[in-house]
C-alpha cells in the first residue's frame, strides 16, 4: 500500500479577480488548446482548463510556455492530464508571479521548467514518471525566487524536484520511488512536512542540500521499506547554520550523512530509527546533534576528520546513566587514528517527537 495521488484530497483554487478564460468543456467561446488560452490572457488573467487529456508538445523542445504572470489551473488534478508526448520541457515558465495547480504532468522530460523567475507556486499537481524531473527552478542570484512548491505527488521520476535560489517553501508534498527526491542549492528555504516513501528501488537519496545557509527541515517523513544503497538527509559541500528537526527517518543505508565542510548545523529533535547508520559525519566541525532518538541502528554515528562536534541529551536506544562515547577516526594519508567524541547528557528515555 502506498500514500499515493488518490490520498490528497482536491481542494478549491482560489481564482484572481482578473477574466478567466476556458480550455475544453462546451462552453461557448471556450479554447481547445490550452496555449491558445495562454497567448490570449493578459498579467492577472486566470486560464481554467476542463477534464481531459491535452497532448502539448510543439516542438523537440517545449511544449507550454507560460510567458505572462497568470493563474493556470486545472478542474481536478487526476483528471486533467497534460501530455507532453516526449518533449524536454511540458510546461516551460519564463515570467514572475505565476500559478500552476490541479494537474497530472506526465511524458517529458521535465515536468515544469523554469529559469531566472520569482514567485512561482505549483500546488496540488501530479508529477508521474518524467525522464528527467518533476520541477526544476533555476536562479543563480541566491538573494531571490521565493517559490512555493505544495501539496504535490511525485511518483517514479528520477529528480522530484532541482531547485535553486532563496527562501523557497517546498511544503506538504508525497514523493514516491524517486532516486532523487529533493536536490536544493541556495538559502534561507524551507522543506516541511514531506513524506518521502521508497518501496521497491534500489541507490536513492531523498534529500540533498548544498552551499545553504539557514534553511530549515522539520517535520518531514523519510521512509525506505525495501531499497538498498539508499540515502534520506546528504548534506553535502558548504552548508552553515542550518537546522534539522523533529523528522523521522526509517530503514535507510544512511540516515543522515554530513559531509564537507558544513559547520554551525543543528541536528536536533529527530527520530532516526532502524537504519544501517544512523548519522555519519565527515571533515565538519562546529556541529550540534542534540536531543535526538537513536532506535535500533545498526550503528547510531560515527564521524571523520570531524572537531567540535557537540553530542548532547540524545536517546542512544537505551536508558544510560553514565555518558555515551561516539567512536569516530582521523585519516591523515594512510593511517586510521581511532578516537572518540562523548554525549555527557544521554538521554534515559525516548522523547515523544512529533513529526
Amino acid at each position: 500500500m502506498t500514500l499515493g495521488i488518490d490520498n490528497l484530497e482536491n481542494q478549491s483554487i482560489p481564482i484572481s479577480s482578473g477574466n478567466t478564460l476556458y480550455v475544453g468543456g462546451t462552453g461557448p467561446g471556450n479554447y481547445t488548446k490550452i496555449q491558445e488560452a495562454i497567448d490570449n490572457a493578459t498579467d492577472g488573467n486566470t486560464v481554467f482548463v476542463f477534464n481531459g487529456t491535452y497532448h502539448v508538445r510543439v516542438t523537440e523542445s517545449r511544449g507550454l510556455v507560460v510567458d505572462k504572470s497568470i493563474n493556470l489551473i486545472g478542474e481536478d488534478r487526476n483528471n486533467t492530464i497534460i501530455n507532453g508526448s516526449g518533449c524536454e520541457d511540458i510546461i516551460r515558465v519564463t515570467a514572475n508571479n505565476t500559478n500552476i495547480s490541479s494537474f497530472t504532468v506526465r511524458d517529458g522530460r521535465y515536468g515544469i521548467y523554469g529559469w531566472y523567475i520569482n514567485n512561482v507556486t505549483i500546488s496540488m499537481m501530479n508529477f508521474i514518471q518524467t525522464t528527467y524531473g518533476g520541477i526544476r527552478l533555476i536562479q543563480y542570484n541566491w538573494v531571490s525566487s521565493f517559490h512555493t512548491i505544495n501539496t504535490c505527488v511525485f511518483k517514479e521520476n528520477v529528480v522530484a524536484i532541482s531547485i535553486s535560489g532563496a527562501k523557497n517553501i517546498i511544503s506538504g508534498n508525497i514523493f514516491e520511488n524517486q532516486i532523487f527526491g529533493i536536490d536544493m542549492l541556495g538559502d534561507y528555504n524551507k522543506i516541511i512536512g514531506n513524506k518521502f516513501i521508497n518501496y521497491d528501488i534500489n541507490y536513492f537519496l531523498h534529500l540533498k542540500i548544498v552551499y545553504s545557509i539557514g534553511s530549515i527541515i522539520c517535520e518531514n517523513t523519510f521512509i525506505n521499506s525495501q531499497g538498498n544503497d539508499s540515502m534520506a538527509i546528504y548534506l553535502d559541500h558548504g552548508n552553515r547554520e542550518n537546522i534539522i528537526s523533529n523528522n523521522s527517518i526509517s530503514g535507510y543505508d544512511n540516515g543522515i550523512f554530513m559531509d564537507w565542510d558544513n559547520k554551525f548545523n543543528m541536528i536536533v529533535n529527530n527520530n532516526i530509527s532502524d537504519n544501517i547508520w544512523g548519522i555519519l559525519i565527515r571533515n565538519r566541525k562546529y556541529n550540534k546533534v542534540i536531543s535526538n532518538n537513536f532506535i535500533n541502528n545498526t550503528h547510531h554515528a560515527y564521524f571523520r576528520n570531524t572537531i567540535f562536534t557537540k553530542w548532547d541529551a540524545n536517546y542512544w536506544g537505551v536508558s544510560r546513566i553514565l555518558p555515551k562515547i561516539i567512536f569516530g577516526d582521523f585519516k591523515i594519508g594512510a593511517f586510521i587514528i581511532p578516537w572518540f567524541n562523548v554525549d555527557w547528557h544521554p538521554a534515559k528515555e525516548p522523547y515523544d517527537i512529533e513529526v
